[in-house]
């Protein structure tokens, strides 16, 4: 599930700007009464008294003092969306490079090991899910887990009532590690169920329980607000499978509403999914 980008969520509406414009529209009319009143009024008696002339100053200093704040409303919106794109560059500064460097940690680890067991296999993409979880928390400021969901098949994979995932690797600063190597049923995921079926490159929502009921979770309680999903596909062909094989789920999540940027993380999520996948390439002849 795609939404549409944070700067339009946080964009002031069309019915705001016509309601921030209301006191200039309604003190100008006042003086645009006032001085068609004066002259009339003038041409009646042949001149302009005191009253009508201090009536139409008066009504010009009213809208003089709306449009100046009208104005400095408006200078302080577009100021605090500059200083929140400076400060989502600053962040992202450092989650990339961070991230990246995860990333070939991984490969690296995984290319170097002649053979490479199941538990040393996913302590690998648990330490590399940690140091996502670091990278991305330290730049957005809030507390972000990362965990890889690892999809099973029965005997018919187009059965989807016989897929299911499990929980292969967490970072270090999740709490639900007791659910590691459990299995869950797939279509009893929402997010997961949608990228299987769909043909979109990650689900997204920085609000879940704004979705509602229809919001589902096989693990049971959800603790947080904002997630990022990616499949994890093969990219290249096995004896086992094709390539573009769903075989896991790399997941963000984190308990503050609106923690990511879907223009900035969404990319940089599908770099580590491919990273993942090519891990899942590097050892394809062992049962992980």
């Amino acid at each position: 599930m795609k939404e549409e980008p944070q700067e339009a969520r946080y964009a002031p509406p069309v019915r705001s700007a016509l309601a921030n414009w209301a006191p200039v529209i309604v003190t100008g009319l006042f003086g645009t009464i006032f001085t068609i009143a004066g002259f009339f009024a003038s041409a009646a008696r042949a001149e302009l008294t005191g009253v009508w002339i201090a009536g139409v100053l008066i009504a010009q200093m009213i809208t003089f003092a709306g449009v100046v704040v009208y104005q400095q409303r408006s200078f302080d919106q577009r100021l605090a969306v500059m200083q929140s794109a400076i400060e989502s560059a600053a962040s992202l500064q450092h989650t990339y490079p961070a991230s990246l460097r995860a990333a070939h940690g991984l490969i690296t680890r995984i290319r170097e090991s002649e053979t490479l067991s199941t538990l040393e296999f996913r302590r690998a993409l648990r330490d590399f899910c940690t140091a996502l979880a670091d990278a991305v928390s330290t730049g957005v400021g809030h507390q972000v887990r990362v965990c890889v969901k690892q999809v099973g098949y029965g005997d018919d994979p187009t059965v989807l009532k016989d897929v299911w995932v499990e929980t292969v690797a967490r970072s270090k600063n999740s709490k639900g590690s007791k659910d590691i190597g459990i299995h869950h049923p797939l279509v009893g995921n929402t997010d997961f169920l949608e990228l299987l079926e769909g043909a979109d490159d990650y689900w997204f929502s920085d609000d879940i329980f704004a979705i509602g009921p229809s919001y589902r979770n096989s693990s049971g309680e959800v603790d947080y607000h904002s997630v990022i999903v990616w499949p994890v596909r093969t990219l290249r062909r096995t004896d086992k499978s094709p390539a573009g094989t769903l075989v896991a789920y790399l997941c963000l999540d984190s308990p503050q509403q609106y923690a990511f940027r879907e223009d900035a993380h969404v990319p940089l999520g599908q770099i580590a999914a491919d990273t993942i996948a090519e891990a899942y390439d590097t050892v394809k002849n062992q049962e992980v």
